[in-house]
């Protein structure tokens, strides 16, 4: 009798080890960027502050031309500039793989990486928030 409980403990052991591997294990894919966003905390609210996508720009604030001239990157001035006014930065990547785009959060690093219209190799990070790595930005025609 205590073998066969032995036994069926292991297996339940064995059983969740490959579900919690499975359930936290980067997902890999490819996509095309859609949009990517800077959001910021003021006076306890969340506020979108811009927005880039495929076909301009949507910014939230006024001075959003010197602070990101002719680009998408965030400078170290830019986002001097941004803590200012905001706290909690969080940049986000819209990823459209067909049937859906999907938002993740993204270090400032692979925001600069990217451009909407970009198709991009990446991981999805299974954190609190759905975190995204750019593993690669692919050339066209590949």
């Amino acid at each position: 009798m205590r073998a066969k409980t032995i036994t069926a403990l292991l297996f339940a052991v064995l059983i969740g080890t490959v579900s919690i591997y499975y359930a936290l294990k980067p997902i890999k894919a490819e996509g095309v960027v859609a949009a990517k966003s800077i959001s910021g905390v003021r006076n306890n609210v969340v506020y979108t502050i811009i927005r880039f996508h495929e076909t301009g720009v949507n910014p939230k604030i006024d001075d959003w031309e010197s602070l990101f001239p002719n680009t998408t990157r965030v400078s170290e001035y830019a986002e001097s500039q941004l803590k200012t006014r905001y706290t909690d930065l969080r940049y986000v990547i819209n990823i459209r793989r067909k049937p859906k785009t999907m938002g993740y959060y993204a270090s400032k690093d692979d925001f600069n990486k990217v451009d909407p219209g970009d198709t991009v190799k990446f991981k999805i990070l299974r954190k609190r928030d759905p975190t995204v790595k750019i593993i690669g930005v692919m050339a066209l025609g590949e």
